[in-house]
């Protein structure tokens, strides 16, 4: 009934517009019903503003839920190129030091490494069917720091087994590792042997008590031992330890790389004047 009351208020307010006179029994009766068509306008304005808001809402909703897709699909993009463009860096990194190696070497990438912190190893994409054996030495690069050479090398340990197509890499820093070593300047020498694990680092043990090591001084491989060749750099010595009832004096060296977030390694195959893994090569492939 009050819908119909509204109605008709409604079209006599239309008829009314459309005339210029109204009569004294329209015009009273309208006046009557003036609070009533006030109110049946004010219900309609409201259904129609309430429709609107709940279209407005949705759409909103909908704009909303499609600019988050947009932006999660931008933060991949984003990270992927990061990924990316951190592989090629590392890549170049790689081909630098490769190209500056005076050796023939196999590029391989790491598949696998050890479960634990007693055994620290490596296995990487390359094998036997690579020409890849036993003993022959690993390493990769680092990119060095303003003011340096481009690209500087770390030793990461030897190769230790082999299948056709992957070989397991004993690190550095494996407790059953050790590797001749001597200082880049005063040529001093010793060995460097793994703790056991990656945090620990790597000690060198000098073969004279009076070796003349510092804080700083670069750490390269002696050629002693017919397994790496002289000359490779392994790291940066930290700190120096002797007492006078230590037979032996010892530093912590540094390795140039950190072996937990190796990638790319380069195995050395052969070397100019003869095989760098003592004797124990295969041809490359070609």
């Amino acid at each position: 009934m009050t819908l119909l009351v509204a109605v008709l208020v409604v079209l006599m307010g239309v008829t009314a517009r459309e005339r210029e006179r109204l009569g004294a029994v329209e015009r009273t009766v309208a006046y009557a019903l003036r609070p009533v068509e006030m109110a049946a306008r004010s219900v309609v304005g409201a259904f129609q503003s309430a429709a609107f808001s709940v279209t407005e809402f949705r759409q909103l909703r909908a704009e909303n839920e499609t600019l988050k897709n947009d932006l999660v699909r931008l933060q991949y993009l984003e990270e992927q190129n990061r990924l990316l463009l951190d592989e090629n860096n590392r890549l170049r990194t790689m081909l630098a030091l490769r190209q500056s190696l005076p050796f023939t070497t196999v590029a391989a990438s790491v598949i696998a490494r050890s479960p634990d912190n007693w055994s620290n190893y490596l296995v990487v994409d390359k094998g036997a069917k690579d020409g890849i054996a036993v003993d022959m030495p690993v390493v990769t690069g680092v990119a060095a720091a303003a003011g340096q050479q481009a690209v500087v090398g770390s030793v990461v340990g030897r190769v230790a087994a082999v299948t056709d197509h992957t070989a397991q890499v004993r690190l550095l820093t494996d407790a059953a590792s050790g590797v001749g070593a001597m200082l880049d300047g005063s040529k001093d020498a010793g060995v460097i042997l793994g703790q056991g694990s990656s945090a620990s680092g790597l000690v060198m043990n000098f073969f004279s008590r009076d070796a003349s090591v510092v804080p700083g001084d670069v750490v390269v491989t002696s050629g002693l031992g017919g397994v790496f060749p002289a000359g490779l750099p392994i790291g940066v010595v930290e700190s120096v330890s002797q007492t006078d009832f230590d037979l032996v004096r010892s530093a912590v060296v540094k390795p140039n790389a950190d072996l937990n977030k190796i990638d790319f390694v380069l195995i050395i195959v052969s070397g100019h004047g003869g095989s760098a893994a003592g004797g124990n090569t295969a041809p490359p492939p070609k």
